[in-house]
């Protein structure tokens, strides 16, 4: 299920694992609206193309040396809206 996301929506995130090496994440990705958070991990998959992880049920981000999840949401914002700070981010 794709989900719409309004420009200045705060995209919350949560790291499940990350590997040995560090090169490696899985990252869950939600939005809370109505007091109820809504899984958007689905919609970023589809949207970015970003390979999911069924054992977390997250996504696989790979990469280290900066905030991944941030540079996931950032990647979905210029997806989205075509600028990439249409979007806030928060860690959980």
């Amino acid at each position: 299920m794709t989900v719409e996301l309004k420009k200045d929506e705060t995209v919350f995130t949560t790291t499940l694992h990350v590997s040995k090496s560090g090169m490696t994440r899985h990252i869950k990705f939600f939005v809370i609206r109505d007091n109820s958070p809504i899984y958007l991990t689905n919609t970023i998959i589809e949207k970015l193309g970003y390979k999911p992880n069924k054992d977390w049920d997250s996504i696989v981000v790979r990469g280290c040396g900066m905030d991944m999840g941030y540079h996931v949401v950032h990647n979905l914002s210029y997806a989205l809206f075509g600028e990439g700070y249409n979007l806030k981010h928060r860690w959980l």
